[in-house]
């Protein structure tokens, strides 16, 4: 049986560049982003872990979005990228209006 996508997903180790970290040793570092540049060379995306970030936060945060993609289409337009901050990146865009 051949592997998903999501076994060949690289997870990396960031505890070199933690949150918790005031100056990464130089090396580990290095070693760090080796990894992480194969990952997005490779693949295109990675699993991070050990970042310091807290996890009650990463789950907050996945909640509002979940909350947010639930609502009505004519609620998610009031945001739309380009909208609130002009010539940015940030916002909504409904399905297959992204190009």
């Amino acid at each position: 049986m051949e592997n998903s996508a999501v076994d060949r997903v690289p997870i990396v180790d960031f505890e070199a560049y933690s949150l918790e970290k005031e100056k990464p040793d130089s090396e580990k570092f290095q070693k760090l982003v080796d990894k992480v540049h194969q990952a997005f060379t490779t693949i295109g995306f990675v699993y991070l872990k050990n970042t310091g970030y807290p996890t009650k936060a990463i789950r907050d945060a996945f909640d509002k979005s979940r909350a947010f993609f639930l609502l009505g289409n004519d609620v998610k337009v009031k945001y739309r990228r380009g909208d609130i901050i002009p010539n940015s990146n940030f916002g909504y865009i409904q399905i297959e209006q992204e190009g």
